[in-house]
């Protein structure tokens, strides 16, 4: 267990697991290494996700390096950022959302081109 994992509640170390098992799901090729205290998942080198925790608004969230050139059909990612946007992890059910693994799966087809 990481430092950043012991330091989550059991909620959040459920959703933290979970969201690591749908991004591995998604491509054999997807690696995970820590990085800054926190979790990242590689394709090819390159930084693809990363989990992490909102100390503000008190949820966890997962990270989309390149989320700025992704296309959500709908509002689901956050930021402002010039690359990063995030999806906002309050709970079990977000990990439900088909529009997030749409989008994980975007993120892995736009970091092969």
């Amino acid at each position: 267990m990481s430092r950043f994992e012991a330091k989550l509640s059991e909620l959040d170390y459920e959703i933290v697991q979970r969201t690591r098992t749908l991004i591995l799901s998604s491509d054999d090729r997807l690696e995970e290494r820590t990085a800054y205290s926190i979790p990242f998942f590689y394709l090819n080198k390159k930084r693809l996700f990363y989990i992490n925790s909102d100390q503000k608004k008190k949820h966890l969230v997962l990270g989309f390096c390149q989320g700025a050139q992704l296309d959500p059909d709908e509002d689901i990612l956050n930021g402002k950022s010039t690359s990063v946007r995030h999806y906002n992890l309050k709970n079990l059910e977000s990990l439900a959302n088909p529009d997030l693994r749409a989008m994980i799966m975007e993120a892995i087809h736009l970091m092969e081109r």
